[in-house]
């Protein structure tokens, strides 16, 4: 396993232009010779480079906080700016509105007063001679006339100089005597000829609040001579809008320039009678009898839109008003919702900002990260020998590591080889080893490996492990190979010096063997003598005899096979079954130790009956474990060694070999060479080589548990089918 380095495309590489092309340029202008032209690259290839470019990310970090609180700080000022000019225009707008209502509801009241005043005009001058009666107890007369009879008037009264009313609209009225009325003795001694307007009042005789017009009567002389009184609902001054949509805080009114209020009506309530005397209303009258404030209301402190407009004539003036709630509805809630996009906006810009900022610093880390990487990939390749490559298939371009440009001893800068020249330093079966694993990494799309010799100076040649890993392309085909390629001249000699030291082993034992091997064959020699002397004598049937003697000397010729094999330096490979393979090491046991006495159990997996191994090999590491059980067992009551094979999910098969001896003290040092527990007879190579046998298959060896309270010692081969040949003969 490998670790990739960073890479960057052509572009990126020349712009600025990368440092191994500064120097190979700055080299070819040195000694005179032409500039070399850049490589073609296709599209896509990717260049390598150990160092990624870090930038300092503080200014980075703080420029982005500070431009999205600037954002941030914009917008809010544009949309508090928007909201405030839609506030102001909607104001300006109400004003216009409400100073057009004012005038028009000035006209409406100017009206209603001219309607009166002409209806005092014309009794003025009809009754302009009464003279006052003697007595006040008779009716007044019925006035029964169209001017009388006008909707707008509640009733219409003449009253003589003495205060009687002689003639009303009203009929049925009793006699009624206004002398000392206050508003009548107002009118005997005005002489300006001018209405009077008095503040509304309900009468016995039409009972709603009434506002009464009035004027004196004199003749020629301007003598007093009586008073016209024309009275109006309260209702006729405010219902000039009757029927237009209103608001519930929409205010007209009619004040007196004395600041008492003759009329009001608030939404659809009429109230009338209030003093606005020394008051904002009055004090804004007197400043501009037709102008326009906003303000608090005097009663309720409600601020509206109030217009002004004085009729001079009859002392009074109107005014009308707009909730500035009313008027702002629209754009408090327009502000609702610009604020809460403004909200919205915000929070977006701060976690856009939060997300680049915590993008950035993981960037920062990750760079740093893989810069760490790649230096200590850097050195790891310089210490274990190993290179990178990338080779792309459209261009037949093969770029090389630095450090891959030492192990060819050729200069960093001459980094970049076609396909012909790195096939070059490869003899031919080395050659063809290593397109066939680049074709099929390019067909299977997995990763490949294999050992080649190549020349890696002019006399120099070494062994070399290259590792292929294929790189999809957009569009999904291969397009590039990444790799490795890794010095392996001291495994070589290591996997050499384990082989002679497994021979050596393996001789040795044949040594201490020898002694008993000839015990082991005298054995069934003797039988087999017994078998033929009894054939001759005629005792018993001779085939049966001679069938016996034969498997005895068979059983002796096995022995030396056996013993042959192990002394045999065979190279691995093949397949062995497991069972021919437990029963030929348990038999080169009973003949390497004789004297074992413990009880010895086999267990085979049926579904696993064949492994991907050298069968010598497997009875070598099996015979091992075996000598080591009987030995740890040798002297124990009750001994037992228990061999077994099972197949894992993996496809690798387990074989165990169980004893309960004493057990392993130090399990970490078990497989270490030259640490034997039996420093008086062993060399402690013993379990070195078996781990060296299993390994070199893909396996593993190692210790566990025991349930007979002992050493339970396990190895992995990989699995294998019923090989070809055997399946074809059975």
């Amino acid at each position: 396993m490998f670790i990739r380095p960073l890479r960057r495309s052509p572009a990126e590489l020349r712009s600025p232009m990368p440092r191994r092309r500064r120097r190979a340029l700055r080299g070819a202008r040195v000694a005179g010779a032409p500039r070399r032209p850049a490589p073609a690259f296709p599209r896509g290839f990717l260049y390598p480079v150990h160092r990624p470019a870090l930038g300092p990310l503080r200014p980075i970090l703080l420029l982005i906080a500070v431009g999205a609180a600037v954002v941030a700080t914009l917008l809010w000022s544009a949309g508090e700016q928007m909201l405030a000019q839609a506030r102001a225009d909607a104001l300006a707008a109400a004003t216009r509105e409400n100073a057009n209502r004012a005038i028009a509801y000035e006209q409406f009241v100017a009206r209603t007063l001219d309607s009166a005043r002409l209806a005092i005009d014309h009794y003025a001058d009809r009754f302009a001679t009464i003279a006052p009666r003697a007595g006040m107890s008779t009716s007044p007369q019925l006035l029964d006339d169209p001017i009388a009879r006008n909707r707008l008037f509640a009733s219409v009264a003449v009253v003589d100089a003495a205060g009687a009313v002689r003639w009303a609209s009203v009929p049925g009225l009793p006699a009624l005597d206004l002398a000392r009325h206050p508003t009548f003795v107002q009118l005997r001694e005005d002489r300006s000829g001018r209405v009077t307007i008095s503040e509304a009042e309900i009468s016995r005789f039409v009972p709603r609040p009434l506002i009464s017009i009035s004027r004196a009567i004199r003749d020629a002389n301007g003598r007093f001579r009586g008073a016209v009184v024309v009275r109006i609902p309260v209702e006729r001054f405010v219902d000039f809008n009757a029927g237009a949509a209103t608001h519930p805080l929409d205010v007209i009114s009619v004040i007196r320039l004395d600041g008492i209020t003759l009329a009001r009506r608030t939404g659809t309530r009429i109230s009338y009678g209030e003093n606005l005397a020394g008051k904002a209303p009055m004090r804004h009258q007197q400043a501009d009898p037709n102008g326009t404030y906003v303000g608090p209301s005097a009663f309720t402190g409600i601020r509206r839109v109030f217009s002004h407009r004085r009729l001079s004539d009859y002392g009074i003036f109107v005014t009308t008003g707009l909730a500035e709630r009313d008027i702002l509805r629209g754009e408090d809630a327009r502000t609702v919702r610009v604020r809460g996009m403004t909200t919205g906006i915000t929070l977006a810009i701060a976690l856009f900002a939060g997300l680049a900022m915590h993008a950035l610093r993981r960037r920062e880390k990750a760079a740093r990260d893989l810069a760490g990487t790649n230096d200590r990939l850097h050195e790891a390749q310089r210490i274990g020998g190993i290179g990178d490559w990338e080779y792309d298939i459209a261009s037949d371009r093969l770029v090389l590591s630095d450090q891959l440009c030492r192990m060819y001893d050729r200069a960093p800068d001459d980094d970049m080889v076609d396909g012909r020249a790195a096939l070059a330093i490869l003899p031919s079966s080395d050659r063809r080893r290593l397109l066939a694993a680049v074709r099929a990494a390019i067909v299977t799309r997995r990763p490949q490996s294999c050992d080649v010799t190549a020349r890696t100076g002019r006399r120099h040649r070494s062994h070399r492990r290259i590792r292929i890993v294929p790189i999809e392309a957009a569009n999904g085909a291969i397009g590039s190979l990444i790799g490795t390629d890794q010095d392996i001249n001291a495994e070589r000699a290591h996997a050499a010096l384990r082989e002679e030291i497994a021979h050596g082993a393996r001789v040795q034992a044949m040594n201490i063997m020898a002694a008993t091997i000839a015990h082991e064959i005298a054995q069934p020699l003797t039988a087999a003598s017994n078998y033929v002397a009894a054939a001759r004598l005629g005792e018993g049937r001779q085939e049966d005899l001679l069938d016996k003697a034969r498997a005895q000397i068979g059983l002796a010729h096995g022995i030396m096979q056996r013993a042959r094999d192990m002394a045999a330096n065979r190279s691995a490979g093949g397949a062995a079954r497991i069972a021919e393979a437990v029963d030929d090491a348990l038999a080169l046991l009973r003949a390497s130790v004789p004297d074992c006495t413990a009880s010895i159990g086999v267990d085979l997996d049926a579904a696993a009956a064949w492994v991907a191994a050298d069968k010598v090999q497997v009875q070598q590491v099996l015979l091992n474990l075996l000598r080591n059980a009987a030995q740890a067992v040798d002297g124990r009551a009750g001994a037992q060694i228990r061999v077994a094979s099972a197949l894992q999910a993996d496809g690798m098969v387990l074989l165990t070999v169980t004893d309960n001896g004493p057990g392993i003290r130090t399990p970490e040092d078990l497989f270490q060479p030259f640490v034997s527990t039996r420093p008086a007879s062993g060399l402690g190579l013993g379990l070195s080589i078996c781990r060296t046998i299993v390994e070199s298959y893909g396996g593993r060896i190692y210790a566990d548990g025991s349930l007979l309270r002992g050493a339970r010692l396990c190895f992995t081969l990989p699995g294998l089918a019923m090989p070809e040949r055997l399946a074809e003969s059975a």
